[in-house]
């Protein structure tokens, strides 16, 4: 039937609500990780670990991740803000594919602390860059695609964001200066952004300059200047990330990768067959087989740990694996592995 000139065709609204996305745009589409931020996954697995010695992955066990303890304040943290209008509120959790009843038992555990509304916002992905969001909150940088993720990373657990009382602080301020915050990055960014353009892009994953790429790099930056007494210029960090200085607060680093605490090894245990139990302070665990190496080296230095009592001496040291007589592991080529598929064969 043919439209009459006076009748107008209904008007489509489109800037304020995204029907798609069910989502006010003005509001921060926050992801929120659950092992080591909303839930102790590193107390449990150490638990584990004590009481199931037989187990190489104790995250395998089930019903651990069902009953997990909540961290100090998550439940309260992000119960209060699913109450903000201004955010918009959603657990991004990487699975673990060694212990397939992980998968219900996030599920279950959403749900036994908050509501069921919120277990329907749960979303399992192995590679969290995928998602498109403003903010991630995350205690790990790398490992599940958080150093690739398109907003903002919120790094839990790191010297600028010590607990969730920082992370709600932030995240009101951020809110209040704008949904775009994260496109404008602090002036700082822009001389070692030039710095690393000099290089073509080079350093760890291929940092950039822009947007929210820029916004990490220098509150990486910042978590350093807040961890360490000494001054450190952008220009020297920098040259870090090159890797053309050596890490001034450690004697044999060379690479920005280096100086994160994520990467200190917090316990060890030696394990039948040249395998070790690692676990980070970050909470990333997993299992080293050494068997090959030890092997393999006839004559030099990793060749005297086929003694079974002197491979079972291991131990921490500087937040590195250490044998008696200088042997160790570096620890950021090991955490890098095992938080990618939980574990590692030098």
């Amino acid at each position: 039937m043919p439209q009459s000139p006076n009748t107008q065709s209904p008007r489509v609204v489109t800037a304020d609500v995204s029907a798609s996305e069910g989502r006010v745009h003005s509001q921060l589409r926050v992801f929120v990780d659950m092992d080591g931020v909303l839930c102790d996954i590193a107390a449990a697995y150490m638990d584990a670990a004590r009481t199931h010695p037989d187990v190489v992955f104790p995250q395998s066990i089930p019903g651990l991740f069902a009953s997990l303890r909540p961290m100090s304040g998550a439940v309260e943290a992000v119960t209060q803000l699913r109450s903000d209008p201004r955010f918009d509120v959603w657990i991004l959790s990487a699975p673990s594919t060694r212990n397939p009843a992980c998968y219900s038992e996030k599920r279950v555990w959403v749900e036994k602390m908050f509501d069921y509304p919120l277990a329907k916002r749960l979303i399992l992905c192995s590679d969290k860059s995928l998602l498109r969001g403003d903010v991630l909150i995350d205690d790990n940088v790398s490992g599940k695609g958080q150093d690739r993720f398109e907003g903002e990373l919120v790094h839990f657990g790191s010297a600028r964001f010590p607990t969730w009382d920082s992370v709600l602080e932030y995240l009101h301020l951020r809110s209040e200066s704008g949904a775009s915050g994260a496109a404008r990055p602090d002036s700082g960014v822009a001389a070692i952004g030039t710095l690393l353009s000099r290089a073509s892009g080079a350093g760890p994953r291929g940092l950039h300059t822009e947007g929210a790429r820029a916004t990490r790099t220098l509150s990486k930056w910042k978590d350093l200047q807040e961890a360490h007494p000494e001054s450190l210029t952008g220009e020297a960090y920098a040259a870090m990330l090159r890797g053309e200085t050596v890490n001034p607060w450690g004697p044999e680093t060379t690479g920005a990768k280096h100086l994160g605490a994520a990467w200190r090894v917090h316990s060890v245990a030696a394990l039948p067959d040249y395998c070790l139990r690692v676990v980070f302070i970050d909470g990333v665990t997993g299992v080293v087989r050494m068997s090959r190496l030890i092997q393999s080296d006839r004559a030099g230095v990793f060749a005297g740990l086929r003694d079974p009592a002197r491979f079972a001496d291991v131990r921490v040291e500087l937040g590195a694996v250490s044998w008696p007589g200088g042997i160790d592991l570096a620890p950021d080529a090991m955490h890098d592995a095992i938080a990618s598929s939980g574990e590692w064969v030098p």
